[in-house]
């Protein structure tokens, strides 16, 4: 085979047979019992034996409508989930929809049976936080700095309403769908009681869901036999109609700073669902200006936030000291905000460099080629305030600094030429010398950009020095992603980088394992 690919050596050969063996893992994925969904008594074909009984079973990494019906003796090695689908059956019962009045403050024991785990003392701080907002009937914003534990402070605290308060759900958990597979194993690994049903895939698979996982009641609505529904932003716009006629007894919204337009689509569909209380998450609950602040307050009480003009008025000028006393009174009911410096002292102290390195000729001929056939735009913008042209101009400069090989790669040059690519940019001038120190001192590093044809560059670059890595853009798959982020992870792991572009690797992705972030290219917004 390597020889068909036209590789000489090991060193070339050994990425091919990685991402082979990724592909028989994924294989061996398909032949995990993920889920036992129904069951049926199936009459013997000899007329004096007694009936057996078969399972509909979801497969690991597959989606429902991929389920099949297997006889009980063919899932000797799935019995705790046939135990579990036992227990989910004998413990059906109505959820109805708790009123905001009678909400006691009931103290829990964080050594609870439920909960499976330990968690710091200001993860329960967070916690607490939470019990209280809800027992006042007030929709709050965790926006803990990343990396301090919100998902599994929002999962322990929807275990709060369900074992010490009994309400058992429906909850609604919306994430982007590159977290998905993380917030499903931090619900089994952290409440693994609660029963989480993933809402997502093609629309007949989504039927399937809605057909076993759903009671249908009168008038055609549906009613959940599941705790805790846990769906991507896309299915919310897609099945908004059939989700949004659900009673809900909790919603919350990871990245929740989708939610800043409060005109976008999904703002608009999720405003419209019915739900007892609602928490977003973020790591960043103002990227720009206080009109995005003001959405997300106005989605959480819009009684309340009524009107953007004004809190535009009386919070635009903070140059007064009781306004901006007021401002944090205010906030400080609904937002909790925590920093990792303040509360995990555990971690190293971050070590932050900005490198300044100087363009290559060949990025220098661009940048003033770009500027002159771009000069009569720039004089005639000068003071005009028309952002349009300018913006435009300043994404080609931007595009050039990173790489000129992403306008197009010169003919003199070889396309897969190593020293090619690393000369003809400033950027991975330096960024090579870093990766070989960084390799020869047994660092993991992760590389962010904006550009996807960027990260194809690296890609090229990677491959051509011989640095095993994965990747992980928005054209990825949610299973191709979740393999990516399982290799990198794994003990054994020889992965030495990865690469991200900035906005699908920003999402709750977890790569702990990597001690080194290189920022290839700084978004707009953090």
């Amino acid at each position: 085979m390597d020889k068909r690919m036209g590789l000489t050596s090991p060193e070339e050969s050994e990425p091919f047979q990685i991402m082979l063996e990724m592909q028989r893992e994924l294989r061996d994925e398909w032949l995990k019992v993920d889920r036992i969904v129904q069951h049926r008594s199936v009459p013997s074909s000899d007329p004096g034996s007694l009936p057996t009984v078969e399972y509909l079973v979801k497969w690991r990494k597959l989606q429902y409508d991929e389920c099949t019906w297997e006889p009980e003796e063919y899932l000797t090695h799935a019995q705790p989930k046939i135990q579990r689908y036992n227990e989910r059956i004998k413990a059906l019962a109505p959820k109805p929809f708790i009123s905001p009045s009678n909400r006691p403050m009931i103290p829990w024991d964080t050594k609870c049976k439920w909960l499976a785990g330990e968690l710091r003392d200001y993860q329960v701080e967070g916690v607490n936080w939470l019990i209280k907002g809800w027992c006042n009937n007030r929709n709050v914003i965790l926006a803990d700095e990343m990396g301090l534990g919100k998902t599994v402070q929002t999962i322990c605290f929807l275990g709060y309403l369900q074992f010490i308060h009994q309400i058992r759900g429906p909850f609604l958990v919306v994430a982007p769908l590159s977290t998905l597979d993380n917030w499903e194993a931090e619900f089994e690994k952290w409440v693994p009681l609660l029963d989480v049903v993933v809402y997502t895939g093609r629309a007949r698979s989504r039927e399937e869901i809605r057909s076993n996982e759903f009671i249908v009641e009168k008038e055609g609505k549906y009613a959940p036999k599941f705790d805790v529904l846990l769906t991507t932003y896309e299915m919310i716009l897609k099945d908004k109609n059939l989700l949004g006629a659900i009673q809900w007894n909790f919603v919350a919204v990871d990245e929740a700073h989708r939610l800043k337009n409060c005109e976008s689509a999904l703002h608009e569909a999720l405003k419209e669902f019915c739900a007892a209380n609602k928490l977003l998450i973020t790591g960043t609950p103002v990227q720009n200006n206080l009109r995005e602040l003001w959405s997300l307050l106005h989605f959480l009480d819009p009684t309340k936030f009524w009107s953007l003009p004004e809190f535009e008025k009386k919070y635009s000028d903070l140059s007064e000291q009781n306004r901006v006393s007021e401002l944090h009174a205010l906030l400080k009911l609904h937002l909790l905000r925590r920093v990792k410096k303040d509360v995990e002292k555990s971690l190293p102290a971050k070590n932050e460099r900005i490198l300044r390195v100087p363009l290559s000729a060949l990025q220098k001929k661009y940048y003033k080629c770009i500027l002159a056939k771009n000069f009569e735009d720039l004089r005639r913008n000068n003071n005009k305030g028309a952002r349009g042209p300018l913006i435009n101009i300043v994404m080609e400069l931007k595009k050039n600094c990173n790489h000129p090989y992403l306008f197009e790669r010169p003919e003199h040059d070889n396309p897969t030429e190593l020293a090619g690519i690393i000369k003809n940019s400033g950027k991975m001038v330096i960024l090579d010398k870093l990766l070989v120190r960084l390799k020869e001192t047994n660092h993991r590093v992760l590389i962010f950009s904006q550009m996807v044809r960027m990260l194809d560059i690296l890609n090229d670059y990677l491959k051509l020095k011989g640095f095993l890595f994965q990747r992980l853009d928005g054209s990825m798959s949610r299973k191709d992603r979740q393999i990516a982020m399982e290799s990198f992870n794994s003990p054994n792991s020889k992965d030495f980088c990865f690469l991200l572009s900035t906005r699908a690797g920003g999402l709750g992705i977890n790569l702990a394992t990597a001690d080194t972030v290189i920022i290839f290219d700084s978004d707009w917004n953090p």
